[in-house]
């Protein structure tokens, strides 16, 4: 397939022409993505060409058949393409999680109760009308290697101290929204040295942090409280999949499936 790509754009007078008016002007050829203006700040359309789509439309050289998919986009127009996401866990065995505004969610009902064993719920509404508790992760750097977002992310959500820390990092790719988001990432586990982390961080708007235990992070999965497949049950399951399997970390780092590091985390 040819690795084509094209921005469509604005039209005299400052007018925004339908999509399917805009393809008109496109010569179709096979694997060529078209990209429309975004649609927000965050998101983006792009439209490719290839001949098994399920959807047909009139281009400037006949009709043929595409697909369509949603690009994120950072501040600056540039297509966010790999993301990641940490599971932290504490030197006492809990896990650091941090509380997101979903708004994609939100739309679905209010945040969830968390339960906690001998302990007194948190209701995620108190933090905002689109909680969603997490572990931490984002978007990787163009230039930044895997390893370092793992940890910028980390430390820009969770505030935790200058450390040694053991990562753990699943290096095949996931895509976690691959129908109709062009996302790829890879999830991975780090085990902490130093217990301190922040109540509360400022970035992305501010982020709530909290530490829960490994069972009350099983039994709010199980209650359906922590529902969120990319931010949550990806990381879970790789986490469990390493406590599950220490005997076996030799044979999955020969093939290739996880990267063990011994890493320092910087503020």
């Amino acid at each position: 397939m040819l690795d084509l790509c094209y921005t469509l754009g604005f039209h005299g007078g400052g007018t925004k022409l339908d999509w399917k008016t805009l393809l008109k002007e496109e010569i179709w050829e096979e694997g060529k993505v078209i990209r429309f203006p975004g649609s927000s700040y965050r998101h983006r359309v792009a439209v490719m060409c290839y001949s098994l789509g399920r959807q047909t439309a009139e281009f400037a050289n006949g009709t043929f058949n595409y697909g369509a998919y949603v690009e994120l986009m950072r501040p600056d127009g540039s297509w966010i393409a790999e993301g990641n996401n940490i599971v932290p866990v504490l030197p006492d065995g809990r896990i650091i999680m941090v509380v997101e505004q979903r708004p994609a969610q939100g739309v679905f009902g209010p945040p969830a109760v968390i339960q906690r064993l001998g302990q007194e719920p948190i209701n995620l509404a108190q933090f905002g009308p689109y909680s969603s508790l997490e572990f931490p992760g984002g978007a990787v750097g163009r230039d930044e290697q895997f390893s370092a977002g793992f940890l910028r992310e980390l430390q820009e959500e969770t505030g935790i101290e200058e450390q040694s820390a053991v990562l753990f990092m699943r290096d095949h790719w996931l895509y976690p929204a691959g129908a109709d988001v062009a996302l790829r990432g890879k999830v991975g586990v780090v085990y902490l040295s130093g217990l301190k982390f922040e109540g509360f961080v400022r970035t992305d708007g501010g982020l709530n942090v909290l530490a829960m235990t490994q069972t009350d992070i099983q039994r709010n999965i199980w209650a359906g409280n922590l529902a969120s497949v990319q931010t949550v049950h990806l990381g879970w399951a790789f986490f469990n999949e390493l406590q599950a399997s220490q005997q076996n970390l030799h044979l999955m780092e020969e093939l290739g499936y996880v990267t063990r590091k011994e890493v320092r985390i910087k503020k």
